[in-house]
């Protein structure tokens, strides 16, 4: 689906000196703003209908679930979600504007640190976000809900 309010502020504006001039620059910040805000909810959503068809394609061999994560104030989280594949869960948390990921194994009853990651958000002159990974991909939601089954699949698989 085309993003119609990235086109509506791209077509209202002019370029002028090297930039861009918005008709409302304060309608671009809002956009943006409100982007951030549901960034992880639209994420979660994103991540519960990719288990679903994840899931379904699997036939039962392997699964993926997706569960909600409460804020917790004493380690900054803002709250997220958590992915879980047999022995293995990938937790994405909100701390601050970034998110953190983090995936661990449990091996002998004990959680292993397998990868830790780091994202950014980016926003354009006219109000889409993306985010900035450690290796500078700019991704959308969609690629970093691909890029996060791909390393919970990897690790699961390599965990038994």
């Amino acid at each position: 689906m085309a993003d119609t309010e990235w086109l509506r502020n791209l077509a209202a504006a002019t370029y002028r000196g090297g930039h861009w001039e918005h008709l409302e620059p304060h309608a671009v910040q809002e956009l943006a703003q409100a982007r951030l805000a549901h960034a992880l909810q639209d994420l979660m959503d994103l991540a519960q209908e990719s288990a679903l068809v994840f899931n379904d394609c699997a036939d039962g061999r392997r699964s993926i679930r997706v569960l909600e994560l409460a804020p917790r104030p004493e380690t900054e989280s803002q709250g997220g979600f958590m992915l879980l594949a047999g022995r293995c869960q990938l937790m994405v948390e909100r701390r601050g504007t970034a998110l953190a990921t983090t995936l661990m194994v449990v091996r002998g009853f004990q959680r292993q640190v397998a990868a830790r990651k780091r994202l950014e958000p980016q926003v354009d002159p006219f109000g889409s976000l993306v985010w900035q990974g450690d290796n500078a991909l700019l991704m959308t939601g969609d690629l970093i809900i691909k890029n996060l089954f791909e390393d919970l699949a990897r690790v699961a698989f390599d965990a038994g």
